[in-house]
């Protein structure tokens, strides 16, 4: 644990990724290229579908970052 599989996506991927925990969610946060951000996207949505968890998809804010 301890932020392994976030820097396996970030290597993967190129991207820069935060994860903000909360009480029952986190929001994720990605920095990078919009090419860098999708392939991102991409890693995390089928991270997140193989680990079973439910989330929810927000937007870009200033095509600097993403959050899920």
């Amino acid at each position: 644990r301890g932020g392994t599989k976030i820097r396996e996506l970030e290597d993967s991927s190129g991207a820069r990724i935060k994860v903000i925990k909360g009480t029952y969610e986190a929001e994720v946060k990605i920095f990078g290229g919009v090419a860098v951000q999708n392939k991102a996207k991409m890693l995390i949505d089928d991270a997140v579908t193989r680990s079973g968890q439910n989330y929810v998809r927000g937007g870009t804010e200033r095509g600097k970052k993403s959050c899920f």
